[in-house]
């Protein structure tokens, strides 16, 4: 559709170009629709659907005055084939601002910004109305999740939820949080290495373990949890929180590859599993995992025989190591997992936990 549109809008870029006026009102005519034709053609490389570049170009016809000045006439400078491919709204069939927006390879996400920007309004409908397929193994997983990073990093690079007009602040705040989410992977980079470093070198991520320091983290760290839990409301993140940390390879490749200018593909889900493991893809995860357990046995041969060594510094990191491995151990069984021979997919009965009264809560 966007090619397409594309092609229509230079062939009517052109036609008014070469237009010969005969008048000083077809001159300005022309000239005043060449100019929104030049701006439409900008707005559609950004991904503005054809449908509301069609609407502001009839407003400007209209506004000229010309129709109605010369009734039954067409359009100087303007086929009539190509002004009639132009309109493609169907009031009965749909809306007619036609917002689906094609600026980024997750057009759900940018149309639901465009739409919020527009003033509707959305709201959550616990009913399931259609049950959709999952990738079934590793390899369609990791391309889905990688083209959904993609595809939400290039929604800030082309339209800034933060500057984007028409947008409450919560709304601001939502979807930059979705988005800077992605970003995470250089954090997750930063906390796996952390206690590695420190098991094998004694050099602290923080300047020194003390019971201040304490008394800082562990409220933190409960705080942290006992929101989880109210957010979530019954419903289990652990998960969700393992594969945010162990897939940080696969955001850090997406921003990076967002920002130094490669262009996303749409790769089709495969929505069939297939055979084999993909220890290939997680090669990564592989190497932290070595290092975490091979940090942990460096450091209890050779430096907890010091007297003078860091008991507290030493404990607090091999904790940390291992909820590191434990976290990334999950993507690791994932490259490996074979369901059984009778396993079929079977659609949640519900997609909301129930409040004892069979009413979502």
């Amino acid at each position: 559709m966007t090619s397409r549109a594309a092609k229509t809008l230079k062939k009517i870029h052109t036609s008014l170009r070469c237009y010969k006026a005969a008048s000083e009102n077809q001159k300005a005519f022309v000239e005043l629709v060449l100019k929104e034709v030049r701006q439409g053609e900008v707005l559609l490389k950004q991904g503005s659907p054809l449908g509301e570049i069609y609407s502001v170009l009839k407003k400007t016809v209209e506004k000229t005055g010309w129709a109605a000045e010369h009734p039954g006439e067409p359009l100087p400078g303007i086929p009539e084939h190509l002004w009639v491919t132009m309109d493609i709204t169907r009031a009965e069939e749909a809306i007619p601002l036609l917002p689906i927006s094609t600026l980024s390879v997750t057009e759900d996400m940018a149309t639901s910004i465009r739409l919020h920007s527009l003033g509707w309004k959305s709201v959550f409908h616990k009913e399931i109305l259609a049950d959709g397929l999952a990738p079934e193994d590793l390899g369609a997983a990791l391309s889905q999740r990688l083209r959904w990073a993609q595809g939400t990093i290039q929604v800030l690079v082309k339209k800034n939820p933060l500057t984007i007009k028409g947008l409450t602040l919560g709304q601001r705040l939502q979807y930059f949080t979705t988005i800077y989410s992605y970003f995470s992977g250089f954090a997750g980079l930063i906390f796996i290495l952390s206690p590695i470093i420190y098991l094998f070198t004694g050099i602290a991520p923080v300047r020194v373990y003390s019971e201040e320091f304490l008394w800082r983290l562990i409220p933190f760290l409960l705080f942290n949890r006992i929101m989880f839990r109210y957010i979530s409301k019954g419903i289990k993140v652990r998960r969700g929180e393992q594969y945010t940390l162990s897939l940080f390879p696969l955001w850090i490749k997406a921003v990076l590859g967002v920002l130094f200018g490669r262009k996303p593909g749409f790769v089709v889900t495969p929505k069939q599993r297939q055979s084999g493991n993909y220890l290939s893809l997680v090669k990564t995860q592989i190497l932290m995992v070595v290092l975490s357990v091979a940090a942990r046995v460096y450091c209890l041969i050779t430096r907890t025989t010091f007297k003078d060594c860091d008991i507290l510094g030493i404990s607090i990191n091999m904790f940390w190591s291992i909820y590191n491995v434990f976290s990334l151990m999950i993507i690791l069984r994932a490259a490996v997992y074979t369901p059984p021979e009778d396993w079929e997919s079977r659609p949640p009965e519900d997609i909301a936990p129930c409040n004892g009264k069979g009413e979502g809560v």
